[in-house]
């Protein structure tokens, strides 16, 4: 049989055990000029058909052949929506084919080069260009995928942001449900307070009862193990555990106190986890801190006052942003009065705000240095100048390889910060440049150029079609829109958020295991002693 056969009367639908042998192995064994001659859409639709017979015979053979066809048609001028689904089937291929692998690869420390192609080419499958010509049910897929893939590197935080958006477009996606319950599962397994626990299973309850009553999915292993997962949550089905019934709290005593808290609510923003799953005005304030740790013998003892540091930067950071965005009137700032500029005539934005929003994306993106810092000294790695992209390795160098904490390690929340360390290098993302998600490296190439080049700020659609003039000629400068920038900023306060919750988790999971081997005093880091608020300055 020639596949092109395959349109006529779509066998590969079949369920007989024979002739979807017979049909995985014409497709396995068809030649390039054979699939060539194949217009994109009947190629695209054979290649999906390949994957879903190599993950039911279970064939790796069948996904390398996927990977190696999709990789092939990536030469072709495909339309938007045929890059979009090539993006997603190699997204799932290399993720399965890893799945497969002897690899261990879920909820512990790892590396993966398919699982990073498999994020890579997951985050390109939601580049804005796609969405309009997707749908709402396409588009809501490949929110989804991408929020699996991130789950499963354990970045939680950040997969529950991709969940979200997903079931904004739509509500009753019986498969974002289920998955965004599977996720707070795990991230409940990360926490250390027992009340958030206890919310996070209820939270995770809730989504399985609704992915269920609106299943109309056609994987009925799915539904199967989310009705699994879901009874063994079932005793957290109470309501009084569901933050929604609680009574409201006021936001602030201001009315600009007021709308600030309710964007850091609204964004999720809040460095306190129950602010990933509620919007609700009871977890609005800045809980999270390091786990009680035990006190070693005659060491230094620097966490609680290096988080601490970090912390207050992080929650600086987030208000200078607010307050260079939120402009009480259309006046200038006072400190802009009478400084004078000259009018370059290009429509550039200068002034105290604009340069708020620049202080608060250096501040939140300096906070991942600080966290090597910690890192460092808690895993005793031995660097003298630690930073964010080398402290993983071995003297600082990738070549060779993994610093001797972390080989063997298990500690899965510590592997969600590795992998964000990872998203700053563009060589490793080469597939997500017309993706809508803005991605570490990408953060950290304005950063530099904020910190140390010469940037302008335009206003909203300048930036695309600069000023065409001969006169005062100007080409030294990188160019940002307004509206990118805040983006920008924004989507660093979240991932410096999620980074502070990341490491405070893995500290957590090793404090646990040292428990296990030795007794003695602790640090708690919670409870009532807590710095008065009138020594803040």
């Amino acid at each position: 049989m020639a596949i092109s056969e395959f349109f006529e009367d779509s066998p590969y639908e079949v369920e007989d055990h024979s002739v979807i042998e017979d049909i995985y192995n014409t497709l396995i064994e068809s030649n390039e000029s054979e699939w060539s001659e194949l217009e994109d859409p009947y190629r695209l639709q054979l290649t999906g058909a390949l994957y879903n017979l190599s993950e039911d015979l279970e064939r790796e053979t069948g996904l390398n052949k996927v990977i190696e066809l999709n990789n092939e048609i990536a030469e072709r001028e495909l339309d938007k929506a045929h890059e979009a689904i090539r993006h997603f089937q190699l997204a799932n291929a290399y993720s399965l084919r890893d799945s497969w692998s002897e690899n261990e690869t879920a909820y512990t420390f790892f590396d993966s080069p398919d699982l990073l192609d498999a994020v890579g080419h997951a985050r390109a499958s939601v580049a804005q260009e796609f969405s309009s010509v997707l749908g709402a049910t396409r588009e809501t897929q490949s929110y989804v995928n991408f929020a699996n893939h991130l789950s499963r590197l354990g970045r939680v935080c950040e997969a529950l942001t991709w969940y979200n958006k997903a079931l904004r477009n739509k509500p009753d996606h019986a498969m974002a449900l289920g998955n965004r319950g599977q996720c707070k599962i795990h991230y409940a397994g990360l926490l250390f307070s027992s009340n958030h626990t206890i919310r996070f299973l209820h939270s995770a309850y809730q989504d399985f009862e609704s992915a269920l009553e609106n299943w109309n999915d056609a994987h009925p292993y799915a539904e199967s193990d989310f009705e699994a997962r879901m009874k063994s949550v079932e005793k957290y089905t109470d309501e009084h555990l569901n933050i929604e019934n609680e009574d409201e709290y006021e936001l602030g005593e201001t009315p600009f106190d007021k709308k600030y808290h309710k964007w850091v609510l609204e964004n999720h923003l809040y460095l306190n986890p129950l602010n990933d799953i509620y919007t609700h005005t009871s977890v609005a304030y800045d809980f999270f801190h390091l786990p009680d740790m035990l006190i070693p013998d005659g060491e230094d003892f620097p966490y609680p006052g290096i988080y601490n540091q970090m912390k207050q930067e992080y929650v600086s950071a987030r208000y200078l942003y607010y307050e260079g965005k939120a402009k009480v009137d259309d006046s200038p700032h006072f400190s802009d009065r009478d400084v004078k500029l000259p009018d370059a005539l290009d429509y550039s934005v200068y002034g105290y705000r604009t340069e708020q929003i620049k202080t608060a994306l250096r501040i939140s993106y300096s906070i991942f240095d600080k966290i090597a810092v910690l890192i460092n000294e808690y895993f005793d790695v031995g660097q003298n100048q630690p930073n964010f992209s080398q402290v993983w390795h071995k003297n600082g160098n990738y070549k060779e390889g993994l610093a001797t904490p972390f080989q063997n390690s298990d500690n899965w929340a510590l592997n969600a910060l590795y992998w964000i360390k990872k998203d700053f290098h563009h060589t490793v993302s080469k597939n997500d440049e017309d993706s809508i998600v803005i991605v570490a490296h990408e953060l950290k190439s304005l950063r530099n150029a904020v910190e140390h080049d010469y940037i302008k700020v335009f206003e909203d659609g300048i930036v695309s079609e600069p000023p065409d003039r001969d006169f005062l000629p100007d080409s030294l400068y990188d160019a940002i829109g307004k509206s990118e920038l805040r983006k920008a900023t924004v989507e660093m306060l979240r991932l410096a958020r999620a980074a502070l919750i990341y490491i405070a988790l893995a500290i957590h999971y090793e404090e646990r295991k040292m428990r296990q081997d030795r007794d003695g005093p602790t640090v708690p880091m919670g409870g009532q002693t807590m710095i008065p608020e009138k020594f803040k300055e």
